[in-house]
């Protein structure tokens, strides 16, 4: 297979993954780097198509996931509108609307994006997901019974395991 390797030496900027880190006036006034999505130029940004067979939903959710990505990834506003400019033009042609491209646009620009994560415990969480049949209308009781037996049986397992069931 033909494999095509490309480096590139800059000494204002440098790419890694999908992040263009820059060496603007920012390091010397505030001591930062400036960052922004970087696209590259293959990139076709072929989401899904509007026209496809998905529920409503799910159209919202992909432009605001990418949307939100290109927030995270953008230390500056005017590099924020440029990747949704750019990608708003090929999802028009694909069926978008650009009221709709816009509105998103808008609401995730008020959102404050903290790229530090959460890291404090919570309260340990359990899942059960069973298949519904209208037969096992009793089953939420009966699992909340036995679940307080065995946190009763076992109050040393309560620090791995919540010891109450929201139904």
């Amino acid at each position: 297979p033909n494999l095509e390797l490309l480096f590139a030496e800059h000494r204002t900027h440098n790419t890694f993954l999908d992040v263009e880190v820059m060496v603007t006036d920012n390091l010397v006034l505030e001591g930062k780097l400036d960052y922004k999505v970087y696209f590259k130029p293959t990139d076709t940004h072929q989401l899904l198509h509007r026209m496809s067979c998905h529920p409503r939903h799910t159209f919202g959710g992909i432009i605001k996931s990418q949307v939100f990505r290109y927030k995270r990834l953008c230390s500056r506003q005017e590099d924020f509108e440029w990747a949704c400019d750019k990608v708003f033009q090929i999802l028009t042609k694909r069926g978008y609307k650009h009221v709709d491209l816009t509105r998103i646009q808008e609401q995730v620009s008020l959102m404050d994006v903290d790229l530090k994560r959460d890291t404090t415990v919570k309260e340990p969480s359990l899942y059960l997901v069973m298949l519904w049949d209208p037969r096992l209308f009793r089953m939420p009781q009966i699992i909340a019974r036995t679940w307080q037996k065995f946190c009763d049986e076992n109050p040393e397992a309560l620090q791995y395991v919540p010891n109450k069931l929201t139904t």
